[in-house]
């Protein structure tokens, strides 16, 4: 009794068990790519913004400096509630009326959270700051992008899916 090779589907070639079938290319380490991405944003992130740096208080914007003063303002005007003025009307702006300053569209939130750099170096340098911030945060992966969360940001071990709802409750 005589074996016939094995062959492929079609019966024309025969099988080689010996070679691997060709698989695609795959990143080993998928944050190296994320790394990249995120220092590529951080470069032309700095390249945008370097008229900044050089001069941020006799700097402004080309197309909308009156936006700039306004956050510059806002900035510094957050940097009070680290003196424990609270007061969110102010008569500062729109006077006599004054406005309510969480009812614009201010920089309040991110004005505390940068306050030590502003009070360290001034409304301007924190501006800057902040602008090239936005910029590189919005093209890393699991930003504001459109590309998925990386890996590495994830909740979750990488070998296993999102967690159930169960072993959430659980935690």
């Amino acid at each position: 009794m005589t074996i016939a090779p094995q062959t492929d589907e079609a019966g024309t070639a025969p099988v080689d068990y010996a070679t691997p079938a060709a698989q695609p290319l795959r990143i080993r380490r998928p944050w190296i790519s994320d790394a990249v991405a995120c220092l590529f944003m951080v470069l032309a992130a700095a390249l945008v913004t370097k008229g900044f740096w050089a001069d941020p208080a006799g700097r402004a914007l080309g197309l909308n400096a009156n936006d700039q003063a306004l956050d510059e303002w806002f900035l510094a005007y957050a940097t009070r509630a680290y003196r424990g003025d609270f007061h969110l009307v102010t008569g500062a702006l729109n006077a006599p009326d004054g406005i309510n300053v969480l009812g614009n569209a201010s920089l309040v939130g991110l004005g505390v959270l940068l306050a030590p750099l502003t009070l360290a170096f001034g409304a301007p340098v924190t501006f800057a700051v902040a602008t090239a911030g936005n910029l590189a945060a919005n093209g890393a992966p699991g930003g504001t992008s459109s590309s998925p969360a990386p890996r590495a940001c994830t909740a979750w071990p990488r070998s296993s899916a999102a967690p159930s709802a169960a072993s959430r409750r659980a935690r």
